[in-house]
């Protein structure tokens, strides 16, 4: 049960920093490579029990917030730019694989 609080306030931390302002570029990038680390740690277990984020979850929380950040823009510094948008493509990626071996479906549905 301690374990569950814990991935609970880290997804509540990735949704609110995910979300938040370009200028905030920082709280974007350490939102997306926590969901990242979650995504890959969880997608490794063959035991369903130790899956940390379900497809559910990632479709309503998290897709559409991805999917716009695939086309961030940082007018400052075209490298914040490539950051934010390669970290949001690794986190889908990641996203993609663990559904896959839960499942055997990508987030999409059926290949």
């Amino acid at each position: 049960a301690e374990s569950e609080d814990a991935v609970a306030i880290a997804l509540r931390h990735v949704v609110e920093n995910a979300s938040a302002p370009a200028h905030e570029w920082r709280r974007i990038h350490g939102a997306l490579q926590l969901l990242e680390l979650l995504l890959r740690r969880g997608g490794t277990a063959s035991n369903s029990d130790d899956i940390l984020i379900g497809r559910i979850w990632f479709e309503a929380k998290m897709q559409r917030r991805l999917e716009a950040l695939a086309s961030f823009e940082n007018p400052e510094d075209k490298r914040i730019t490539l950051l934010v948008r390669r970290t949001a493509a690794a986190v889908q990626n990641a996203a993609q694989r663990s559904f896959q071996r839960q499942g055997g479906l990508g987030p999409e549905g059926p290949p």
